[in-house]
């Protein structure tokens, strides 16, 4: 008798635990719903105030799919596709963020921090099964200009270099479009050190190679960082102290926000969806 009840609550518990648990597929679409409309990138641009893009979300052997469709991209002036994988074992913590945007929309930010990293993704073209794209000293070298990124003009097919049109304005580099509302640049990594700030600090003489990288497969290492693709430079060596700059500054830790805007803000941040998103995506998948 006492074995049998003891059973009972043993099992009572175990239901109780799943019916608790959130799955995969219940957190794709509490995404869905609160975050799969997004403004199109010509929206961005006051291009059109109509156009908007959207988004789905799919949870495969333990990574976050984003897959994003826009309807007319500013830069292709075509529509628009674009996959974001994040890993979620890579994810660390999860935070939410409140803001309001220029339209004084109430905006709602989910921010994927990620562990840090170390590596180098690139492999021999053997046995490579993705497209990296290099520039060498000598391709550089050819084009007459100031910085790295304006030296990469016209070097890789589908990357787009501009002005981001404010005043004194840096060079804008997009190599797969608009991903997200918060930010669109490409992670750099400088001699095996991703870095963030302003890249004119780097000599271009003393750049021996530049690979982009647009892949999934190749971005992957770099976890959420790497949704905008990746710009690996590598410096030439003189001498055992050489590298990068001391005072380049230095990401410590990396991270990619997902936003949202207006009515869906509002209901996300009053639901308890985004207690059960942060408790899924922190948990231990290794």
């Amino acid at each position: 008798m006492k074995y049998a009840l003891f059973s009972l609550l043993v099992f009572a518990s175990v239901t109780v635990s799943g019916q608790n648990a959130t799955s995969p597929q219940e957190v794709s679409q509490i995404l869905s719903t609160y975050f799969g409309k997004t403004a199109s990138s010509s929206a961005l641009a006051n291009k059109s105030q109509a156009l908007e893009a959207s988004r789905t979300f799919s949870i495969r052997r333990d990574s976050l799919f984003i897959y994003l469709y826009d309807p007319m991209d500013v830069f292709t002036k075509a529509p628009f596709y674009d996959t974001t994988i994040i890993p979620i074992h890579q994810i660390q913590q999860i935070k939410i963020h409140k803001s309001r945007n220029s339209a004084g929309q109430v905006g709602v930010g989910i921010e994927f921090i990620q562990k840090n990293f170390a590596g180098n993704p690139i492999k021999e073209k053997s046995t490579d099964n993705g497209a990296p794209a290099k520039i060498s000293d000598k391709n550089l070298a050819s084009v007459n200009a100031a910085s790295v990124n304006q030296k990469m003009i016209g070097q890789v097919a589908g990357v787009t270099v501009g002005n981001d049109n404010s005043p004194g304005g840096a060079t804008m580099v997009r190599i797969r479009g608009y991903g997200s509302i918060n930010s669109n640049s490409p992670l750099y990594v400088v001699d095996d050190v991703p870095v963030t700030g302003n890249l004119n600090t780097i000599n271009p003489n003393d750049i021996e190679s530049v690979q982009v990288l647009k892949d999934a497969s190749l971005t992957a290492i770099y976890g959420v960082r790497g949704a905008n693709g990746v710009v690996l430079i590598k410096t030439k060596k003189g001498g055992i102290s050489s590298g990068i700059p001391a005072d380049l500054p230095r990401d410590l830790v990396l991270s990619y926000t997902l936003w949202t805007w207006g009515k869906a803000a509002n209901e996300f941040n009053k639901s308890d969806d985004k207690i059960k998103i942060k408790k899924f995506l922190e948990q231990d998948f290794n």
